[in-house]
């Protein structure tokens, strides 16, 4: 829902300002540019303030490879990349810490308003090691954490699938540097983002 209406939003403020022919969506790299665009790899790195384990901080990195240069909506500027990483979280539950170790891959669809200004939605998948200070129950879940946790009577620990969506921006301030935020199903986060 989130990401149709991001999506629509864009779509909508791109229409109305192309009725203008100085407007920055049709110029050089804006999202009415139709002709050859390069695109480059981007390393990102970044700080986030998670909420799905609980509420704290947490830093990862991302790798972006593009895979369809062109996109696949032929009037729009648009890509798509392959986006791989990781993330730690530390976060509290009430008077429980948890630790997180994720590893994701995920496709991001970018669509290109500016030469400066892009928006994306993305979908990954990974796996999830998270360590906590609670005592598992019988049944191996700590509070309705769920049945991944191990070790009756003692800390709770394990790995499980992720599925990681969410949408975001990015805002080139150079050639090479992008400022970049985002929401998923994790948590919010914030960085910068090196292309090469």
């Amino acid at each position: 829902m989130i990401l149709r209406r991001t999506v629509v939003a864009a779509l909508l403020l791109a229409t109305t300002a192309t009725r203008a022919d100085d407007s920055p969506f049709r110029g050089p790299h804006g999202l009415f540019d139709k002709s050859p665009q390069d695109r480059s790899s981007e390393l990102s790195i970044w700080a986030g303030l998670p909420w799905y384990y609980g509420y704290g901080l947490s830093t990862g990195v991302r790798y972006a490879m593009p895979l369809v240069k062109k996109g696949f909506l032929p009037k729009v500027n648009d890509s798509f990349e392959l986006e791989f990483g990781g993330d730690y979280s530390y976060a509290g539950y009430g008077w429980y810490s948890i630790n997180v170790l994720d590893a994701v891959a995920a496709g991001r669809w970018t669509l290109h308003l500016t030469s400066n200004f892009a928006t994306y939605a993305k979908l990954g998948l990974g796996l999830s090691y998270v360590s906590s200070s609670a005592t598992c129950g019988p049944y191996g879940s700590a509070q309705g954490y769920g049945p991944h946790y191990r070790g009756y009577g003692t800390y709770c620990s394990g790995v499980s699938p992720v599925v990681d969506g969410g949408v975001g921006i990015l805002y080139n301030v150079s050639s090479t540097i992008a400022l970049r935020a985002e929401t998923t199903s994790f948590g919010l986060r914030g960085g910068v983002g090196f292309d090469f």
